[in-house]
């Protein structure tokens, strides 16, 4: 589970919009990354087995010197971070990147659940250009530690009420994406289980167990 003590200090963001492939099908990074997804999917594979689809809701975290291969599926907009870690309250801030107690989480994607606060986030972060430059990064870390308390508050309760294993469901963090990019459209659950290996039944408490919904509560 996350631990509070450690919190990202970015070094860099950048918001990239609706664009329809990367620059780069594949990089390797010097810092500690992130892509805050606010439309639109990609595929990705981290090397040390990270693999998966992002959409709205994910946030993809992905290590230094770790080959970050990635696909845009549909058009994207998303948040770009670069940080460090800091290992806070014990008296001092120190930068995590040279230090051998440094987290090993998270790697991938994270879901992040409440979609109201992280679209508050998106939002103010998206204004960050109109602010004074001495005030712009400090915003900046302020946003995007308050997405990172909302993952570990998340998990942290997630695992108090005994669902820690079923918040890191890869299978149906994926199927909540996809049902959010296909809400306007025919979505039919049946195909979706099917695609996934489970019955309808199978599916259905899966997905509840997770987001706490069943899938057509969380459609409409």
């Amino acid at each position: 589970m996350p631990d509070w003590r450690w919190m990202p200090d970015v070094l860099n963001h950048v918001y990239w919009e609706r664009i329809r492939a990367f620059q780069l099908p594949e990089d390797t990074y010097s810092e500690w990354v992130a892509f805050a997804v606010k439309q639109g999917r990609f595929y990705y594979e981290i090397s040390g087995g990270a693999q998966g689809e992002a959409g709205f809701g994910e946030v993809v975290f992905c290590p230094p010197g770790r080959q970050f291969h990635r696909r845009v599926i549909e058009e994207l907009s998303f948040h770009f971070f670069t940080f460090h870690w800091r290992a806070e309250g014990r008296g001092f801030e120190e930068p995590a990147g040279r230090r051998e107690d440094m987290p090993l989480y998270p790697l991938g994607g994270i879901t992040v659940l409440d979609h109201a606060r992280l679209s508050s986030n998106y939002f103010y972060m998206e204004q960050l250009p109109q602010a004074s430059p001495d005030r712009r990064r400090a915003l900046g870390v302020h946003a995007f530690r308050d997405i990172w308390h909302l993952v570990c508050l998340e998990r942290e309760l997630a695992s108090a009420s005994g669902k820690d294993a079923e918040v890191h469901d890869p299978l149906m963090r994926s199927a909540a994406v996809w049902i959010r990019q296909h809400a306007f459209g025919p979505v039919v659950f049946r195909d979706v289980a099917a695609r996934l290996g489970f019955t309808p039944v199978q599916f259905t408490r899966r997905f509840q167990a997770l987001m706490g919904q069943s899938p057509m509560d969380w459609i409409i």
